[in-house]
């Protein structure tokens, strides 16, 4: 039986080293994308026509491109996966499997009053935004009242998950 050059051992060793290094290489940078996009944020909410008391996963963190702390606009990488969360009527978000807060889902056009958080859909402008109650330009001092303590309420809740937006790179802060 012959045995095997060296040159032609060193060739597969170094082949292999190569490949071995080029695999560790590509992994990580897998695994440092995935952590890159990884979020501990869930959403969750039940359909308005179910009698399920299960809740349902509607979309996690990763969801949100960027929230602008100033404004409180909310920008989605998929509008697709926002337009079907019009389904649901109020969505709790949680941390893990801390909840923190439910807000309401609303849109330029409803007629109704909420005094707590929303997600509203401006059809002026085609964004979404985070604001403390529905109609925005509420000027009556009983739903201004209930609306500022709503919101003192889930304060510690909010600046938590502002501060987890924030480990995940997608808060922005500048006026527009």
């Amino acid at each position: 039986m012959d045995e095997i050059p060296d040159n032609m051992k060193r060739s597969i060793f170094y082949g292999s080293l190569s490949l071995l290094t080029a695999f560790i290489f590509f992994s990580c940078d897998l695994l440092y994308e995935l952590q890159a996009d990884s979020t501990k944020i869930n959403f969750k909410s039940q359909p308005r026509t179910t009698l399920d008391q299960g809740d349902t996963l509607l979309f996690t963190g990763r969801l949100i491109q960027s929230y602008n702390d100033s404004t409180g606009e909310v920008i989605f990488t998929d509008s697709l996966a926002v337009k079907n969360m019009h389904r649901y009527h109020t969505v709790t978000c949680f941390i893990d499997s801390d909840s923190l807060f439910t807000f309401t889902l609303t849109t330029s056009t409803m007629s109704s009053i909420v005094d707590d958080l929303v997600l509203d859909y401006d059809f002026h402008d085609h964004k979404y935004y985070f604001r403390d109650g529905y109609p925005g330009h509420i000027q009556n001092p009983e739903d201004v009242n209930k609306r500022n303590e709503n919101k003192l309420k889930r304060a510690n809740a909010w600046n938590r998950f502002v501060k987890q937006l924030r480990t995940e790179g997608r808060v922005n802060t500048l006026k527009r």
